[in-house]
């Protein structure tokens, strides 16, 4: 399905993507090794994808676009929990506002991180604001332009002494890639069929 031909029906955009998406046991207890993000996509005709980029000041990863989200806490019951938290430290997402819809694959960063993202739906509009100890902005791409495989790049990287080829989208100035990149990619393939690959 190309870009433009996926609407949202009547009953909502939530309750549309529950039915590309089969049930789960559970949200899967976290260990210290653990992190989750969160993909918010606004509910409305053409949702769009909230993304922020992490403040250049930060240890790992700085300047890079990525979900809201993080490493998980002690404290946290399951990864949604993670997530919310997170979400809620870095843009100021209430989790009352994030409708969870499910899982994409957990994906490990180059440190043994193991990753979930969580896919939910928020309400369009929200007065979300990027905590500058983290980020140093929050924006939004509608979701349809990661369907549009023009707009998928792909870019070898070098781990050591291999080379692996990464997916990569660039919007408005901002560099969309690695992990990131892979998460919108599978989301746009599950969505709207786009089988896009590397």
């Amino acid at each position: 399905m190309m870009s433009g031909d996926w609407k949202i029906s009547e009953s909502g955009l939530a309750t549309r993507l529950r039915q590309l998406w089969s049930p789960e046991p559970g949200l899967w207890v976290p260990t210290g090794a653990d992190a989750a993000v969160a993909v918010a996509l606004t509910d409305e005709a053409r949702p769009q994808v909230l993304l922020t980029r992490r403040a250049a000041h930060m240890r790992l990863h700085a300047g890079e676009v990525a979900f809201p989200g993080g490493r998980c806490d002690p404290g946290d019951a399951d990864l949604l929990a993670t997530a919310l938290r997170e979400s809620n430290e870095e843009v100021a997402l209430a989790p009352q506002d994030f409708d969870y819809v499910g899982p994409l694959a957990q994906r490990q960063t180059r440190a043994g991180l193991r990753v979930r993202a969580l896919l939910g739906v928020i309400p369009p509009g929200l007065p979300l604001r990027p905590n500058p100890d983290e980020l140093d902005t929050l924006f939004y791409v509608p979701m349809d332009f990661f369907a549009e495989p023009a707009n998928l790049q792909r870019e070898v990287f070098a781990v050591g002494t291999e080379q692996r080829l990464l997916a990569r989208y660039d919007w408005q100035g901002m560099r969309i890639w690695g992990l990131t990149a892979m998460m919108l990619m599978e989301m746009a393939n599950k969505v709207y069929g786009a089988d896009l690959q590397l």
